[in-house]
């Protein structure tokens, strides 16, 4: 089920529907097939890492969920951040350099815009609180659609409860 390029256009990511907890590597001509399990229920369409040495995805296994990198050469998991509950809630750089992603903060109430630097690892909050409801069984707006502008210096999202009330925010990168 879907299927990703590598920023270098050589290898194809594609998931199991059947067993959303394995993904396929491929090359572009075909050969190589390699399946990974990855232990983590996969909710969406992974992503390569801008550099090709690890793929992210947002999903869950059975004591966590959030947004997940997975390291090609280790065969390490590392949990980005376990406050991501948008399957496309993340989006990365035009340069590569950094991932955005939205993190639902469900104790205090708000939505942030998270910019993490894959380089240096550091997190920076973006904007001031999005309001969410509180609680974990609340029923919580979604983030759509979220990307760089071409320049890198920008992130637009989509944020509202389903697509007819959603508002659409711009956010100085």
């Amino acid at each position: 089920m879907d299927a990703t390029w590598s920023r270098d256009g050589n290898m194809l990511l594609t998931w199991s529907v059947r067993n959303n907890t394995v993904v396929y590597l491929v090359n572009k001509d075909g050969t190589g097939l390699k399946e990974i399990q990855l232990g983590k229920y996969i909710s969406t369409a992974p992503q390569f890492a801008p550099n090709g040495q690890s793929v992210f995805f947002y999903g869950s296994d059975s004591s966590s969920f959030g947004l997940f990198e997975f390291d090609l050469s280790d065969a390490q998991i590392r949990t980005i951040n376990n406050l991501v509950e948008d399957d496309s809630g993340f989006a990365f750089s035009p340069d590569g350099s950094r991932l955005a992603y939205m993190a639902m903060d469900r104790v205090s109430g708000g939505a942030i815009l998270m910019v993490h630097d894959l380089e240096s690892r550091a997190v920076i909050a973006l904007n001031a609180d999005l309001p969410i409801p509180k609680g974990s069984g609340s029923s919580i707006p979604n983030v759509a659609n979220l990307s760089w502008s071409s320049d890198g210096n920008f992130l637009v999202f989509e944020f509202g409860r389903s697509a007819s009330d959603r508002a659409i925010y711009l956010a100085n990168a």
